[in-house]
């Protein structure tokens, strides 16, 4: 292969070998750049993900989350309360329960279909209830006019087959012009109609 000189061919040998050496040298920097550049890349997505903050979702389930449990504990307190004024006939702790439960209902917001509505209604009622017991018959009748809003139709029946609603309208409306109120037409109880009916024969005497 080398015919001119041996000199010749042993300088041209060293270069080659020089040149590969260097070829190979540049190869493997560029391949570590390359290298160093994808692990980059792919180490990204992780950081990313791991200070990725909370959903919309998750943050509204832990705010209803929240919202059950506030409610729950209201209607504990109230009701706590509720028996607490009954055992001491204490017409101020009546009328605090009754804020108590309302507090319960009103807080809930949006979020009251979070909560069974017939326990809804029985903390509504139970104010209703404790406001007349605390001798607080304006606030009782917008606690009524409130429970029928927000529920409608919806009643809560006692275990006599009477109407919560229609009881409670006979004890709050049984003063205003006994002679057009239909008594007789409503589903209340039958010892809340008879002491009213006894109360309009006393006044007629």
């Amino acid at each position: 292969m080398c015919q001119p000189t041996l000199v010749w061919c042993n300088k041209l040998r060293r270069y080659f070998i020089n040149f590969n050496k260097e070829l190979t040298m540049k190869s493997l920097t560029f391949l570590a750049s390359i290298t160093g550049i994808a692990l980059l890349t792919a180490c990204g997505p992780v950081t990313t993900a791991q200070n990725k903050t909370p959903t919309a979702s998750v943050v509204d389930r832990a705010i209803d989350m929240q919202a059950a449990i506030a409610f729950k504990d209201c209607a504990t307190e109230g009701k706590a309360q509720d028996i607490a004024a009954s055992a001491g006939r204490d017409q101020a702790l009546y009328l605090s329960s009754a804020d108590m439960l309302m507090s319960c209902v009103t807080a809930l917001g949006g979020s009251e279909m979070l909560i069974d509505k017939r326990e809804q209604m029985q903390v509504t009622a139970l104010a209703v209830q404790n406001y007349l017991k605390g001798g607080d018959v304006a606030q009782s009748r917008l606690a009524l006019g409130g429970f029928q809003t927000r529920f409608g139709s919806s009643d809560l029946i006692f275990t006599d087959g009477s109407s919560f609603t229609d009881t409670m309208h006979a004890l709050l409306f049984q003063h205003e012009r006994p002679e057009q109120f239909a008594l007789s037409t409503l589903n209340a109880r039958p010892i809340v109609k008879d002491e009213i009916r006894r109360s309009w024969y006393w006044q007629q005497k």
